[in-house]
């Protein structure tokens, strides 16, 4: 397939790149990786093909918790698992925490994350954790570094700061690429946190999933919208107890 550069920025973070495909598809890559760091389709949703995609399956998470009203997400890049939420779950503030401005510039230009519930903070993650008075029924840990989840949010005692910002029946969730040091902190720091740890492992994708809480969340029970049927089944046959 063919991709093409359409746009490219300097910022004080970042050397910032959008691409676009021959079908329409928007692609977001940050500095000198590879990886694809934020999608949108203008045609779809949910990405396609639906299993082989780690941002579709965060959007069932609001299916999972099952009550969900404020969730967090450390890390929005160019918005597409809080676009995806943002659309089925029209009734949940979502809260997006970015250093860059102007990958949050981007993402509202390119990748469509104008919805009304999205509110997005410029601010470091940590430090947004430590200094905010809101709470959240769901935590998604995605801000990436280098090609993976970044090592600052790896430490056990990160995970006590999320706790203290987490409602109860909450849910902490960190998205990575499952190298062998990464997956061994994130699994540590999630099981001397959380009572109930679980994880996927994405067949088509580099991707695991891995989440936490005080509470039973080893399937959706819960009805999901009807586009989110199929992502469902499969999150649900993918899922194990770690």
């Amino acid at each position: 397939m063919n991709f093409k550069l359409i746009y490219q920025t300097e910022s004080e973070f970042n050397t910032i790149k959008v691409f676009q495909d021959e079908n329409g598809k928007f692609y977001l890559r940050l500095n000198e990786g590879t990886e694809i760091h934020s999608m949108y389709d203008p045609e779809n949703i949910i990405l396609k093909p639906e299993a082989e995609h780690y941002w579709n399956f965060l959007t069932l998470f609001p299916v999972l918790h099952g009550n969900a009203k404020k969730i967090l997400f450390l890390g929005a890049g160019g918005g597409t698992a809080l676009s995806q939420i943002a659309h089925y779950f029209p009734e949940i503030e979502i809260h997006g925490v970015e250093m860059d401005q102007e990958i949050i510039n981007i993402a509202q230009k390119y990748f469509n994350m104008t919805s009304p519930n999205i509110k997005i903070h410029i601010a470091d993650g940590l430090h947004f954790i430590k200094e905010t008075e809101e709470k959240f029924d769901i935590i998604f840990l995605d801000a990436f570094i280098g090609g993976n989840l970044s090592p600052r949010f790896l430490r056990v005692n990160i995970f006590d700061d999320l706790k203290k910002i987490l409602n109860p029946k909450g849910i902490i969730v960190g998205n990575y690429l499952a190298t062998r040091t990464v997956h061994y902190l994130i699994n540590r720091a999630m099981k001397l946190s959380c009572k109930k740890v679980y994880k996927m492992s994405i067949p088509d994708c580099y991707n695991t999933i891995m989440w936490g809480s005080g509470e039973d969340y080893p399937q959706i029970t819960n009805k999901p919208p009807e586009d989110l049927v199929n992502l469902t089944n499969f999150f649900n046959q993918h899922t194990k107890r770690v």
